[in-house]
């Protein structure tokens, strides 16, 4: 507006003026002037109006305003755009005064703006710049920056990245860079568990940087991470282990970097190679990143570097003999996998959904992006039928750890580890769901290289838009206002109208039929919405179906974009009071969140991330459970390894880690939903365990039980009703804890009517009513109150060609009303149930 109507060379002239009222005022007009005209910054190096504002950030300068520190923001953003692109602002705003100022600001713990805006100050002040670089060498301030690895704030962290990333580029080559570079290497790889998808943008392109310093010392690394997987391909074939090797190279490798990471940087990354073995490994993970841009931006970097290789006739003659080696020794392994045959028979009709591929392959990388099988999956897939993959799933699961004394080993195995597979070709491919503004990358053309950040262009947005008026969704009488209130309305009616009901729960029988909804595929997975008409239902590998169960309508249905040879573990619905979202887990670590998750035409993917690093897929007895914490907004998530990772999803980052104190994988995980500091978690052995989260890992758990003998099917902690927390085991033991009580408070034996063999293979406990349902092998459904008397048994419904009862594969209750659903492995059909009186 100052450039329309012509009173720029007023404020311009003002910027001389020593009045400290005026000081706020020029920082915000100027801020404002430069988010809409970058040009702008020739006109404050005339006559050092710069120096204003250099002045003006450094923290022992006293502003006039409450919110100094949003002020020295917008001074820390205008130093930056003078800086940007402009070697003259840098040389002029190149002096030990600024670096200090914004290296103080760094460790501001109230304004996140201010600490993003520092670090983007000192990324463009040194970007192509040796003498900056150099000066921060001396000042230490890239060190300041790499602490913010771990701020609370995505942006923060995303800038400090994108400024290091500039920092990193030194035309000079010498040990003593390289070491600089290493250490700063060594500050940021703890971003490679980040879950924000804005963070690890950054990080590829820090690693792309990486990537074009060494350009001859990447290949090398690639060849070595082949030699790896040859050698673990042997060692699988004379062991007999026939285990899926899709992440089993990677989580080698993984283990081996995670030690090279930790401890003195100096000492640890002295070695390029080790540096660049490292990198290299993160950019392979980040090729299964369940973001599918980051996904292909990765697969380019990995690509390119695979062409280098190749256009050298020594490392392209090196891979192209791994390369037959891993084809010839792939060949012997499949060739030598064993064959299980499953006791409950697969319909041939039923329709499953095919394999989705994440995104599209090259032939350069197409097997080392899933390291398993370098240049191999253009074959696989040519011989595999369609359906299928050349992996197939139906393996019995490899669990780790001997089994407790005098325990007998199929006591430690899942109730499902026979189960077969489901089959067929005849269901249409689902939609993966993909992020708003994402481009499906041409496979016909080459990947854009380099990466390019636009973080800097996102972030200078900000100080663009109205700064001064509330949003339109806190504004009463705006749709978004109004929504949120008859939701609020709506959700207390259910509320209200459902607590009477809990105490009919336990006296009448769940024998209401209340419909009928055809799946598809057999349901693995079942969950209701708590306010809305909702069911979410999951196969066993990547399709997701919501329903409308009163209107028994399907109203989406889409692919979760797992990989094959993995399967969806986990669903949920979180912020249930408001616009919900939909989280899935899935068995090769990673989680996804869903927006608009009721309108296949809608539906987009909100954000994903890898949760547990290291982990195996579904084939080889890998898993994922997970239990979100509402009011905390904290996910905890385990599986295979013997540890637990607790996200915060504010944040998005793990904020805490803790140790399971076992060898054996996590089956079942609950948690406290009113305090929120106490989870219990189910194990393959039969133990059950609880922690807490307040405490350090070495004290956080308190209390361990080993009564159950065998596999825990489920543990469940009520969040309202008495708060009663029970587990099942697969050999139909039932019990009730306490968690200031060292033994079970009481136990049902729910499998004393079932046939000979049979084992419990689902457990729901309502939320509310004093009531739980049990689902068996037998085909068959008890519901029970606490008390432990049977109140009825179903059996759901089993189509004609159905030769045998086949188990129950999944139970559930709405967490309010009284209805109860249920699915059977190879049955595509749900069944759900009321109680009478109800």
């Amino acid at each position: 507006m100052a450039l329309r109507i012509g009173i720029f060379p007023y404020v311009l002239k003002l910027l001389q003026s020593a009045a400290p009222e005026l000081k706020p005022v020029m920082i915000f007009i100027w801020a404002r002037i430069l988010a809409v005209d970058p040009r702008c910054q020739v006109d404050l190096i005339k006559d050092s109006g710069f120096q204003y504002f250099v002045n003006l950030l450094n923290p022992d300068f006293v502003l006039p305003v409450s919110n100094d520190s949003e002020h020295r923001a917008m001074c820390a953003f205008i130093v930056a755009m003078i800086c940007r692109g402009y070697s003259q602002g840098q040389n002029v705003c190149l002096n030990s005064e600024l670096y200090n100022s914004c290296v103080t600001h760094l460790r501001d713990p109230d304004n996140p703006l201010l600490r993003q805006w520092s670090c983007l100050c000192l990324g463009m002040l040194w970007n192509k710049h040796p003498e900056a670089k150099l000066e921060a060498i001396q000042l230490k301030a890239h060190l300041h920056v790499c602490e913010m690895a771990r701020d609370p704030v995505p942006e923060v962290r995303a800038a400090a990245l994108h400024a290091l990333t500039m920092f990193i580029y030194i035309s000079e080559e010498a040990p003593a860079v390289d070491e600089i570079i290493f250490e700063v290497v060594w500050r940021v790889s703890v971003m490679r568990h980040d879950g924000n998808v804005m963070v690890r943008r950054e990080l590829l392109a820090f690693f792309f940087k990486l990537v074009t310093r060494y350009p001859a010392k990447f290949p090398v690394a690639a060849i070595d991470h082949l030699a790896h997987e040859i050698d673990l391909l042997r060692d699988s074939i004379a062991h007999g282990k026939h285990d899926n090797l899709n992440y089993a190279l990677a989580a080698k490798h993984y283990v081996e970097q995670e030690d090279l990471v930790k401890g003195d940087p100096l000492r640890r990354f002295r070695s390029d190679t080790t540096m660049v073995g490292a990198v290299w490994l993160f950019l392979q993970i980040l090729t299964s990143d369940p973001h599918p841009g980051l996904a292909q931006q990765a697969q380019a970097i990995v690509d390119h570097v695979y062409q280098k290789g190749l256009s050298t006739p020594t490392i392209g003659r090196i891979l192209k003999i791994n390369k037959g080696k891993i084809e010839s020794l792939i060949q012997i392994r499949d060739a030598n996998l064993p064959k299980v045959a499953s006791p409950y028979p697969a319909p041939t009709q039923i329709p499953t959904t095919p394999p989705v591929l994440s995104k599209n392959e090259s032939y350069l990388s197409i097997g080392i992006r899933k390291v398993v099988g370098a240049f191999n999956q253009k074959s696989e897939s040519t011989s595999a039928p369609q359906g299928s993959t050349a992996l197939d799933g139906n393996r019995p699961r490899q669990l780790r750890g001997p089994p407790r004394a005098h325990m007998p080993n199929e006591w430690v195995r899942p109730p499902n580890e026979h189960d077969q597979a489901s089959v067929g070709t005849t269901l249409p491919k689902r939609k993966v769901p993909k992020p708003r503004r994402y481009k499906l990358h041409d496979s016909h053309n080459s990947p854009t290289l380099p990466v390019r950040s636009h973080f800097f262009e996102w972030a200078l947005e900000y100080f663009a838009e109205p700064q001064m008026q509330p949003g339109e969704h806190d504004e009463p009488g705006s749709s978004d206002y109004n929504l949120r209130l008859w939701r609020r309305i709506r959700n207390e009616k259910i509320l209200e109208s459902t607590q009477p009901l809990k105490t009919v729960a336990a006296k009448e029988k769940w024998d209401v039929s209340k419909g009928m909804l055809h799946a598809q595929s057999a349901p693995m997975k079942i969950t209701f919405h708590q306010f809305e008409d909702h069911l979410v239902a999951t196969d066993d590998k990547d399709s997701v179906l919501i329903w409308d169960f009163e209107k028994h309508q399907l109203l989406s249905h889409f692919s979760n974009g797992n990989p094959p040879c993995s399967r969806i573990e986990e669903a949920r619905f979180i912020n249930e009071d408001d616009a919900a979202l939909l989280i899935t887990g899935a068995s090769d670590g990673t989680i996804r969140i869903f927006r608009n998750y009721d309108d296949t035409a809608e539906v987009e993917l909100v954000g994903g991330f890898r949760a547990l690093w290291n982990q195996e897929s579904e084939a080889t007895g890998g898993r994922l459970v997970f239990d979100w914490q509402q009011g905390q907004g904290k996910l905890i998530v385990a599986g295979d390894k013997k540890k637990f990772n607790i996200w915060n999803s504010a944040a998005e980052i793990y904020s805490a880690t803790f140790r399971s104190r076992t060898t054996f994988p996590c089956t079942s995980l609950t948690s406290d939903a009113v305090a929120g500091d106490i989870f219990v978690a189910g194990f393959a052995d039969g133990a059950v365990r609880a922690y807490d989260m307040r405490c350090s890992d070495r004290s956080a758990m308190f209390r361990s039980w080993h009564q159950c003998k065998q596999w825990i099917t489920d543990v469940h902690l009520q969040r309202g009703g008495n708060r009663e927390l029970i587990c099942g085991s697969r050999n139909g033991e039932v019990r009730f804890w306490d968690l200031r009580m060292p033994q079970s408070l009481r136990l049902i034996n729910t499998l004393q009517e079932s046939p000979p063999n049979s084992t419990l293979r689902a457990l729901s406990l309502h939320e509310h009513a004093p009531v739980f349902a049990t689902g068996t092998s037998a085909h068959e459904i008890s519901v029970y109150s606490l008390g432990g008397r049977k109140i009825n048994s179903l059996e759901p419904y089993n189509s004609w060609y159905m030769l045998n009862k086949s188990p129950i594969s999944a139970t559930a209750f709405h967490p309010h009303r009284m209805l109860l659903a249920a699915g059977a492995v190879g049955s595509p059909y749900i069944n759900i149930w009321g109680c009478r009186g109800t």
